[in-house]
């Protein structure tokens, strides 16, 4: 099993099993990674997607560049070899695989965070 490690916080940087992945083409498809990686927690609407990352571009041509997008991601992090899969892809949503076997900066960032919180709150 492969592990994909993501580091969003300071310098952006992938990683699968502690190897740096610098094939991405555009900084579009680094921000639908690091948007689905985040947000893993439910599916994204393509059209959803389409209007955040080309909100400017005629319907058809923004579609288009997410299918481009998306398929870039998935040959960057290897995902038709990952199992489970990193992306969770259907026609008309696309979710970060929060079973498959990756690391999240942010979310462990947070999960720290959250346990100094509690920790500053109790009553000595």
């Amino acid at each position: 099993m492969t592990h994909l490690a993501l580091n969003v916080l300071g310098e952006f940087q992938v990683l699968i099993d502690g190897v740096p992945i610098s094939s991405f083409e555009s900084d579009k498809v680094r921000a639908l990674m690091v948007y689905l990686a985040v947000e893993a927690g439910r599916p994204h609407r393509r059209a959803t997607l389409v209007g955040l990352l080309w909100p400017n571009c005629p319907e058809q041509v923004a579609r288009h560049n997410l299918r481009q997008a998306l398929f870039n991601l998935r040959l960057a992090l290897r995902d038709h070899f990952a199992r489970p899969p990193y992306l969770l892809i259907t026609r008309d949503a696309i979710q970060f695989n929060q079973e498959s076997d990756y690391s999240l900066d942010l979310d462990q960032f947070n999960a720290n965070f959250y346990a100094w919180g509690k920790i500053g709150s109790e009553k000595v």
